[in-house]
């Protein structure tokens, strides 16, 4: 059974990806190196994300060291990377006189996002529970705000006595096994987020979805 997925970064330069990850919120909770209390011949962090870890390293015993000199090209990988405040990742960024790749983006499932790039080129893809006050003051972009005109399913009106849903139950109905459990995941995650306006007794509301793990924000077209 799986238990969690971790993330092994092999960095070019370590010192700046150091102070990349730890300037953007990162926890650090394990190191090693030449210089540290763990000895290994190469340098190495751990960070802890939730449940999982990421690490970053300049070296690995069983990983040729010329792939740690190479950069990341495009963005077919990304990381998501749930957070309270989009605002508050953007200003430690800005603190190292780093900036987005992409600008805010509000999107139709309710979910705000930022991409950064790590100094290899990694995509990070930061990603707060969508309020209209959040979304005004970070100036998102709307112009994945909306479903597409042919979408399955209708947008939401003030009508539906169950607008204040985080998006349409139905949306996970038809997914089964893995999809269905990353949406109650996320659901869980957010529920004091972006649910902070639900009713939670109305009768309609289910382990419902906003995730956005089958939609178009893991491809923010940043290649």
């Amino acid at each position: 059974m799986i238990k969690t997925v971790g993330t092994h970064i092999k960095v070019r330069d370590f010192s700046k990806s150091l102070r990349f990850y730890e300037t953007l919120g990162f926890q650090k909770v394990f190191e090693y190196g030449p210089d540290k209390a763990v000895k290994e011949a190469y340098n190495g962090t751990v960070f802890a994300v939730g449940d999982s870890k990421l690490e970053i390293a300049d070296g690995h015993r069983a990983v040729k060291q010329e792939v740690f000199g190479k950069n990341m090209m495009d963005s077919k990988v990304s990381l998501m990377i749930n957070v309270d405040s989009i605002q508050d990742v953007i200003t430690r960024a800005a603190s190292i006189g780093v900036k987005p790749a992409v600008d805010v983006r509000h999107f139709y499932w309710n979910t705000l996002e930022v991409v950064f790039k790590d100094p290899d080129g990694v995509v990070l893809v930061f990603i707060e529970p969508y309020t209209k006050e959040s979304a005004e003051i970070l100036k998102a972009d709307e112009t994945f705000g909306s479903p597409p005109q042919n979408y399955p399913l209708s947008p939401r009106t003030p009508s539906d006595p169950n607008h204040n849903d985080v998006y349409p139950s139905s949306l996970c109905r038809p997914r089964q096994g893995f999809h269905r459990f990353l949406c109650s995941v996320f659901l869980k995650e957010t529920k004091e987020g972006v649910n902070q306006n639900r009713n939670k007794d109305h009768p309609r509301i289910n382990p419902a979805p906003q995730k956005q793990r089958d939609h178009p924000s893991n491809q923010q077209h940043i290649n």
